[in-house]
């Protein structure tokens, strides 16, 4: 007998796309679905549409609600559903018809009956390019505090972990968990977070599952737009950034401490993020500030915490020859090295 499947889907503003996610999820092979649309507010035609769904497929229920965010929408959706295991989808995204079905028949061909949480994979969409998710090259089960901590570290990270090129694991969409198991534990998504706000809630996830199934089936498709928050200027990200790494942080103090391995995970993870704030911030082409000023905000985000012990932390495996290169320009005195390494990067990387 199939077991129900709850999926969430937060809607805001993607009225384009929003008619192909819910066609690709109503005409699931794997028939027994719960299929809650969270309309956060959205100032489109999104909640007539997801209306239009409800009154044709009973197996949909809508939310509709004030624009509070996603990880709200998020939650809104998990204290609604009723399934066994939950799912959360993207509203710009589509699913292949038999993704449910091919997760779950996976799932069971390794073992789900005890499992807390199945991985499975997808594609990124992006300039009808799609780059592969793939998170594991075979069948693989975690259940051992070492093989759990494998899987909290990638969720920061991806690079010099394995032989081959997995993506990191802080995405919601590739993964079911089982709704039991979200509620013994109280995981929410962290409302105050304006960012990365589902990363720490796998990391907190992983820490406590039993046991993790990973499938290889690639069957999610992600749409990558690329006038999105990612290419955005972003002059807050630094801050965000922070704040979730105070999260992570404080959650493993309150847990017994990071061993070594996820330490050098998130010094890792912390440079990571500054060269993210570089390239979305203080070097963005919209950043209206003179360089003077941008070298004195950079000056400050090197003493902001996190960051600062990244930037002195020593180089790990996990460090990849870019990380290395922007740790030893950081630690300089001088904000004009940090500034020409981003512009030869930014050079080798447009070819």
């Amino acid at each position: 007998m199939e077991e129900k499947i709850s999926v969430i889907i937060p809607v805001y503003n993607v009225e384009p796309y929003l008619r192909k996610c819910l066609d690709s999820v109503i005409n699931q092979t794997y028939r027994n679905l719960e299929i809650i649309l969270v309309d956060d507010g959205s100032p489109d035609n999104c909640g007539a549409i997801c209306d239009e769904y409800a009154a044709r497929d009973d197996r949909v229920i809508v939310i509709h609600k004030k624009n509070g965010g996603l990880s709200a929408a998020w939650n809104d959706g998990m204290r609604r559903a009723t399934g066994k295991w939950l799912a959360l989808a993207d509203s710009d995204d589509w699913l292949d018809t038999d993704y449910f079905e091919r997760i779950m028949a996976s799932a069971n061909s390794i073992g789900i009956s005890d499992a807390d949480i199945v991985i499975a994979g997808g594609r990124i969409d992006e300039k009808d390019e799609p780059k592969v998710v793939r998170n594991f090259s075979a069948p693989t089960v975690f259940s051992t505090e070492k093989e759990k901590n494998y899987l909290k570290i990638r969720v920061q990270i991806s690079e010099n972990i394995d032989g081959e090129r997995f993506s990191d694991l802080g995405y919601p969409w590739d993964k079911l968990f089982r709704l039991s198991f979200i509620r013994e534990h109280g995981f929410l998504f962290d409302e105050e977070l304006n960012g990365c706000a589902d990363k720490l809630f796998n990391f907190k996830a992983f820490d406590v599952a039993r046991k993790v199934v990973g499938c290889t089936y690639l069957g999610y498709h992600y749409r990558f737009v690329l006038t999105g928050v990612t290419k955005k200027y972003a002059p807050t990200r630094p801050a965000v950034l922070h704040d979730y790494l105070d999260k992570v942080y404080l959650y493993i103090g309150l847990h017994g401490g990071a061993d070594q391995d996820l330490q050098e995970a998130l010094d890792t993870v912390g440079m990571i993020f500054i060269g993210g704030c570089l390239k979305l911030y203080y070097f963005h082409p919209q950043n209206p500030d003179s360089y003077s000023q941008t070298a004195r905000k950079l000056r400050e985000l090197k003493k902001m915490p996190r960051y600062e012990a990244a930037i002195h932390a020593k180089n790990s495996p996990y460090a990849t020859k870019k990380v290395r290169v922007l740790r030893a320009a950081l630690k300089l005195p001088w904000i004009w090295p940090v500034k020409v390494l981003y512009d030869l990067n930014e050079r080798v990387s447009k070819g």
